[in-house]
């Protein structure tokens, strides 16, 4: 497991984990005071299989301070992995928002700022969302975006419905330099959706991480 540290004002050290089935891993990165730049555990793993829930956490040092983090990244063995957009937090949506497929989760009105071209050739799959709440007075649709265009991938989350949603059906085909992204089509409602996690499964196992404007954490979760 490597992160990187971008600033960290925290005169203590700061513990970033991995987390498997809402208890802690093995590997964990210790954030020196004040310190910026990579740090890695080059000593544990973690054996993750189907099903399991995996995260980070972060627990800051005891004196005031902020530290970013803007990559967070696992080696792993298997041919595939599962690329999310996600912020723990969620953000609350009131139109249609583009999501970049390695980014920090926050949307854009903006097609192009979510946009990430394949460097390889790969099938995607169980295309997943996670809603965390639904104030729209209308059912959402989220879609995996080829080339400015929905793909068969798709997850409906009717009206004021939450939890986690998948689309165990379809797959799709991305060809080297092909532009995808995630696609939040709010029906027209009115009121707000919070989405947490969009993601999908069998993705490259060589991978950009790509943040959009005003992003603070990008995660790229490899496993």
């Amino acid at each position: 497991m490597r992160i990187f540290v971008r600033a960290n004002t925290i005169d203590s050290s700061s513990t970033f984990r991995f987390r498997k089935n809402v208890a802690d891993g093995n590997q964990v990165a210790t954030i020196t005071a004040l310190g910026t730049g990579a740090f890695e555990d080059t000593t544990n793993t973690d054996a993750v299989v189907a099903g399991d829930e995996v995260n980070y956490s972060l627990v800051t040092g005891a004196d005031p301070g902020v530290v970013q983090v803007t990559l967070a990244q696992l080696k792993h063995t298997s041919t595939g992995r599962e690329v999310a957009s996600a912020i723990s937090i969620g953000v609350a949506i009131s139109s249609d928002a583009y999501f970049g497929a390695e980014a920090d989760g926050l949307g854009s009105g903006t097609e192009t700022d979510a946009q990430i071209a394949a460097r390889i050739a790969f099938t995607a799959s169980n295309f997943f969302v996670n809603v965390s709440a639904h104030g729209l007075t209308s059912g959402v649709n989220y879609y995996l975006r080829q080339n400015t265009a929905n793909t068969a991938m798709t997850v409906n989350v009717p009206q004021s419905t939450t939890g986690l949603f998948e689309d165990t059906t379809n797959s799709v085909s991305i060809a080297v330099a092909d532009l995808y992204n995630y696609l939040l089509d709010a029906g027209g409602g009115v009121g707000t959706v919070t989405t947490t996690i969009i993601g999908f499964a069998n993705g490259p196992t060589d991978a950009i991480a790509a943040d959009l404007p005003g992003s603070r954490l990008n995660v790229l979760l490899r496993m």
